[in-house]
């Protein structure tokens, strides 16, 4: 349950259905128990997670408070995120980010909304991590951003800012859930899955088991992720999986598939188009 406390802001109630829906019956009646033994629920534990559990809930995690950051282990240049092919300046990425921030908060018709959110996504494909942290936050909320980022890209990215961790990112893991909850509602969460092997494919630092670990932790709370994790790694032909999409055994599997394949490709040619993309802009803000 301390997940929860992870990020107390998120428990509204509409994204609490959607988390309830995804939990296994047994635990939604270790919830509502624990919920009931310190006496924040009145109700029998039958796990139906409804409107008095919920805010039973809320209230738990309003009393315990938010959960503390766990120390976050020193980076070592090999776990960094390998820079893009024929990088660009970074000066240039700097000065497009705040061009199309700018755009961004100017906006107020919906052909502006739309345009900073194409140019967004330019830079996100690029791997810029403040743009790809302002499309994961509003993904879930903001019809405009799902109409123009691919429920694959939305996972790689992140995925991405879960390992990354860049500064001033505050608990990105109920924004993923959320994101992953979204994407079930829309029912493309076959998308998850093949999406969740190539970023392992391409980022070695995902190839750790205890980063992997937690990341496929999150996934737990989401209606179809791990199932979508599961028939994707048996559609690769993964040798070795386990019964479930998020157990030991298929992300070990699915660990060593990753080292012995090497990088899917997706996120290079998705990085290489951008950076194009990205001095063309230039070239026009410039004029």
């Amino acid at each position: 349950m301390d997940a929860f406390r992870e990020a107390p802001a998120g428990l509204d109630d509409q994204n609490l259905v959607g988390i309830g829906k995804a939990l296994p019956d047994e635990v939604r009646v270790a919830i509502e128990t624990t919920l009931k033994s310190e006496g924040f629920y009145t109700g029998e534990p039958k796990g139906y997670f409804g409107p008095d559990a919920r805010k039973a809930l809320a209230a738990w995690v309003d009393a315990k408070g938010p959960l503390g950051d766990p120390p976050r282990p020193q980076t070592t240049a090999e776990q960094q995120a390998a820079p893009a092919p024929g990088g660009l300046d970074a000066d240039v990425v700097n000065r497009i980010r705040d061009k199309v921030f700018a755009q961004a908060q100017a906006a107020k018709t919906d052909k502006q909304k739309l345009a900073a959110i194409k140019q967004l996504g330019i830079l996100a494909r690029y791997g810029d991590l403040p743009s790809r942290w302002v499309l994961v936050r509003n993904y879930h909320q903001a019809r405009a951003i799902r109409s123009v980022v691919t429920p694959d890209e939305i996972t790689r990215y992140a995925l991405d800012i879960l390992v990354s961790k860049p500064e001033g990112v505050e608990k990105p893991e109920f924004e993923f859930i959320f994101d992953l909850t979204q994407i079930a509602q829309d029912r493309k969460s076959n998308a998850v899955g093949g999406a969740t092997l190539q970023a392992i494919r391409d980022d070695p630092r995902l190839q750790d088991p205890l980063t992997l670990g937690a990341m496929m932790g999150q996934f737990a709370f989401a209606p179809d992720a791990c199932d979508s994790v599961l028939a994707a790694a048996k559609k690769a032909g993964v040798d070795g999986v386990g019964s479930e999409g998020c157990d030991e055994d298929t992300r070990t599997a699915i660990i060593a598939f990753a080292k012995a394949k090497g990088g899917s490709g997706v996120e290079a040619a998705a990085r290489k188009a951008a950076a194009e993309e990205i001095k063309t802009l230039d070239a026009q803000a410039a004029k």
